[in-house]
C-alpha cells in the first residue's frame, strides 16, 4: 500500500506541474506555514474532493505536502490532516454556493441554556487544531489571549493543558449559562489563569492591541463574521494571530448528518466556504490569511449515539427545525441508516473542517 501510494501521489504532481510554466506549491511547516497557489491547485482540489482520490489518500491515513518535486509525509501526531490549498477569492466558483444567513447567537440563546449542562458530553473535541495552534505559539514565553465563543469549556482546557500556564485565557461567549458551565470546568481541573466575560463576538470587551492571539472553534457561524474581524485587528497586538477552526460549507454537507439528515443542508445557511472568507478578510485592512489547514477525522459511533446527539440538538442547525419537521426528520433519518449501514453498532463517517490562521500586519 505504501509504495502504491507513493507513486499515485507523484503522479498527481507530475499532472499539477504540466499545467504550468512557472508552479508554485504550499509546504506546510506546521500551522504557520504560507500558501501560494496556481490555478492548478484548484485541479488537484478537485481530484482530492471526489470520493475515489480522496479514498485512495485516506487509506494512507497521512497527510501529504507537495514541496517542490518532493512529497513529505505529515508526522503522526497530524496523520488525519489533509492536503488542501487557499484559493485566492477570485479564483474558486464554488458549486456549493449558497447565500449565507448571518444569524447572531444571541438569537438562539434559548438552545445553548438548555443545552450547556451537558454540551461537553454530547459535542466531539479534535485534539489535532489545538496541537497545530501550540507549535505556530510556541516562541512566545507567555501568551495573553481570548477564546470568542468559547461555549462550555471543551477547547479551553485542551489549550491549557497543551500551552500550558504560560497562557493566560479571556473566555468570551454571549451565553451566560455557558459561561457558569465552563467556569465550573476549569476551576474543577486546577486552572485559575483565565476569566469569564459574557459578550458578543462583535464587541469584545478587551483593550484595543492588548491579545498576542484569539481562537475560535466551532463558533464563526454565529458571528457577524465582517464585524468580528474588525473587532480581532483592534484588540490583537502587532503581528498577533487569529485562530479560526471552523467548517466549510461544502464539507459540513459530506458529513453523516449533511449526507442522510433530511433538509439538514437545507437549514444550515450560515457556514462560508474558503473563497468567502477570503473576500471578508480582503475588506479588513492590516488583517490577512496567513495560512490553512484542513483536517478530515474517521469516525465511528453506535446509532443510539447519533439518535441521542440529534435529539439533544447537539448541533445548533438542529434547533432550526419546527419541532414537528425535525421529529419526522429524525425518524428519516433513522430509516436511512438502517437501509445504508449493516453495522448500526459501528457507523463509519468522515468529518472534514479547517484551521485558519490569520495574521495582524
Amino acid at each position: 500500500m505504501p509504495d502504491i501510494a507513493i507513486n499515485t501521489s507523484k503522479i498527481f504532481y507530475a499532472i499539477i506541474k504540466s499545467l504550468s510554466n512557472t508552479p508554485k506549491y504550499m509546504k506546510w511547516t506546521g500551522v504557520m506555514g504560507r500558501a501560494t497557489l496556481t490555478a492548478a491547485s484548484v485541479i488537484l482540489d478537485t481530484f482530492l474532493s471526489c470520493p475515489i482520490g480522496a479514498m485512495k489518500l485516506i487509506a494512507l491515513r497521512k497527510v501529504i505536502f507537495l514541496a517542490g518535486p518532493e512529497l513529505i509525509p505529515c508526522s503522526e501526531a497530524t496523520q488525519q490532516v489533509e492536503f488542501a490549498p487557499v484559493y485566492p477569492p477570485k479564483q474558486l466558483e464554488h458549486n456549493h454556493k449558497k447565500p449565507i444567513t448571518f444569524q447572531p447567537m444571541t438569537t438562539q440563546n434559548k438552545h445553548f441554556s438548555n443545552i450547556a449542562d451537558k454540551y461537553r458530553d454530547l459535542r466531539t473535541t479534535d485534539l489535532e487544531p489545538v496541537l497545530c495552534i501550540k507549535k505556530g505559539l510556541e516562541k512566545l514565553p507567555r501568551i495573553e489571549a481570548a477564546n470568542v465563543g468559547c461555549g462550555a469549556g471543551r477547547y479551553d482546557l485542551q489549550l491549557f493543558k497543551h500551552i500550558g500556564d504560560r497562557l493566560y485565557l479571556n473566555c468570551l461567549d454571549a451565553n451566560g449559562e455557558m459561561l457558569n458551565q465552563l467556569e465550573e470546568y476549569l476551576s474543577g481541573q486546577g486552572i485559575n489563569n483565565f476569566r469569564t466575560k459574557r459578550s458578543s463576538a462583535e464587541t469584545l470587551p478587551l483593550e484595543s492591541n492588548s491579545l498576542d492571539c484569539m481562537f475560535t472553534f466551532n463558533a464563526v457561524h454565529h458571528f457577524n463574521l465582517t464585524s468580528f474581524l474588525r473587532e480581532a485587528l483592534r484588540v490583537l497586538k502587532g503581528e498577533g494571530y487569529l485562530f479560526i477552526y471552523t467548517r466549510l460549507r461544502s464539507q459540513n454537507s459530506r458529513n453523516i448528518w449533511g449526507t442522510y439528515f433530511p433538509l439538514f443542508n437545507e437549514k444550515e445557511t450560515r457556514l462560508y466556504e474558503l473563497n468567502e472568507i477570503q473576500e471578508m478578510v480582503g475588506t479588513v485592512q492590516a488583517m490577512k490569511l496567513d495560512a490553512a489547514e484542513y483536517f478530515k477525522y474517521e469516525r465511528k459511533s453506535p446509532i443510539s449515539r447519533l439518535i441521542e446527539q440529534a435529539d439533544n440538538r447537539h448541533y445548533s442547525t438542529f434547533d432550526l427545525y419546527a419541532e414537528k419537521e425535525f421529529s419526522k426528520s429524525l425518524e428519516q433519518f433513522k430509516r436511512i441508516l438502517n437501509r445504508q449501514f449493516e453495522d448500526l453498532q459501528n457507523i463509519e463517517w468522515f468529518d472534514e473542517n479547517i484551521l485558519l490562521v490569520l495574521r495582524k500586519s
